[in-house]
């Protein structure tokens, strides 16, 4: 039987070990990924090593003819606003994007888009919808039905209740908690520890138990986050 070809990857943002954790995790079940390296858009870490892997530069790699046949993803978590752009500007320069999804997550009657990174012991019930260049955290539970945007992060042990609807680019913090049939409005904040049992209108920062609105959000800024 011919030896499968691996497809070679490259990952955005040289700050999270656990996205090599979910390449390695991946070619242990069916081998798949051959990690290039890592790009980065801080020139201090050009030509260092992150994960045993090299930092090869900028994102603007992407369009050099050497890594032309490569895939991508972002792993960059600082903010919404950050990923959205770092994300345009990798297709601008004609990246292709693919998803990486532990082998532990159950993707059964899941529909997500490209660019998505989701990591262990996280949970999609049937009927998730997820958009692009979505990164879910290890733990987080995403119940039936529920519909995520483009650009969301989840953080660790995040929770959706069935049916709730999430804009792009929303933030939900550390074991935040969304109730059944809620809205979060695009480029909202759920801070962590947070209990949402309303809907959250576009560009607010809600926290607390159960949650309030702190105060607006400006589109396209990283708002503090309280708990």
């Amino acid at each position: 039987m011919a030896k499968k070809k691996l497809r070679k990857l490259l990952i955005l943002g040289a700050n999270n070990p656990e996205t090599a954790r979910v390449v390695t995790a991946i070619n242990d079940e069916s081998p798949t990924w051959e990690l290039v390296g890592f790009l980065d858009n801080d020139p201090k870490k050009h030509g260092r090593m992150f994960c045993g892997y090299p930092v090869l530069g900028g994102s603007r790699l992407v369009s050099d003819p050497q890594y032309r046949d490569c895939y991508v993803v972002n792993a960059i978590t600082r903010d919404c606003a950050t990923r959205k752009e770092t994300c345009e500007e990798l297709a601008h320069r004609g990246a292709r994007f693919a998803n990486l999804v532990h082998p532990s997550v159950d993707i059964r009657d899941v529909k997500m888009g490209v660019g998505n990174l989701i990591q262990e012991r996280v949970i999609l019930q049937p009927g998730v919808r997820i958009g692009n260049h979505c990164d879910i955290n290890g733990g987080a539970i995403i119940a039936h039905e529920s519909e995520l945007g483009d650009y969301v992060f989840v953080a660790p042990g995040g929770v959706l209740a069935g049916l709730v609807k999430v804009g792009d680019a929303v933030m939900i913090g550390v074991h935040a908690t969304v109730l059944p049939r809620l809205t979060v409005g695009p480029w909202a904040v759920i801070g962590g520890g947070a209990v949402v049992i309303h809907d959250v209108p576009p560009n607010a920062t809600v926290g607390g138990n159960p949650a309030r609105i702190l105060y607006g959000n400006v589109k396209g800024r990283k708002p503090p986050v309280e708990g």
